[in-house]
């Protein structure tokens, strides 16, 4: 038996409330996985920013500036 057969069978043994109960579970652990990604992605982006930044830098102050990693960055 498929994963979502048995949740459906089970599911529909439960009474009606605690029916409601596990449809308000589900949306919450689908509102955790988009806050989780919506999290990651921004992480991304500040991570592409500091990226950029550090690049500008290097281009801007010449071959003799010091070079600054990305792991320096704190």
């Amino acid at each position: 038996m498929l994963l979502v057969e048995k949740l459906q069978s089970d599911i529909q043994k439960l009474p009606t409330d605690l029916q409601q109960e596990v449809v308000d579970f589900v949306e919450f652990l689908l509102t955790k996985v988009d806050r989780n990604a919506a999290r990651h992605e921004e992480g991304e982006w500040s991570h592409a920013g500091l990226e950029y930044m550090l690049r500008r830098m290097d281009a801007e102050e010449g071959d003799d500036a010091p070079v600054y990693p990305l792991n320096d960055v704190d």
